[in-house]
């Protein structure tokens, strides 16, 4: 792959509203993601409305990612683009948008990410202890 692609959103006239070159994707993708640990959680709204979090024992640890994990996983719809708009200094006169658009995966397929993806229980497993 020589990284002279791009992936690009399209409006209902074919005309390009966004886009990312290949080049970009790939360097930010192995910085971010070649090596990662997920750490599950749940959350829960105690008494007072105030949420509370929850970490368990068990980990998932993803390696061996490359760009054609994530392009294939684009194309299967496990990974999809999501815009968001982040609104800077909210409460003054001098607010302004920020966009904060992002690529996101469903948690049931982060394993179609990593060539190895393992559920690990830090507390009983010795190997990661250290």
């Amino acid at each position: 792959m020589n990284g002279g692609g791009t992936i690009a959103q399209l409006d209902s006239d074919s005309k390009i509203t966004a886009s990312w070159s290949f080049a970009k994707l790939m360097s930010h993708w192995k910085r971010k993601h070649s090596q990662a640990v997920y750490i599950p959680c749940s959350r829960r709204k105690n008494g007072t409305g105030e949420h509370e979090y929850n970490y368990g024992n068990d980990i998932e640890l993803g390696v061996g990612t490359d760009f054609e994990l994530i392009l294939s996983s684009m194309v299967s719809g496990d990974v999809y683009y999501e815009p968001g708009i982040k609104l800077e200094d909210a409460s003054s006169q001098n607010s302004k948008p920020k966009r904060r658009s992002q690529f996101r995966v469903n948690h049931k397929h982060l394993n179609s990410l990593y060539r190895n993806f393992e559920f690990v229980d830090i507390m009983t497993s010795a190997e990661y202890l250290g």
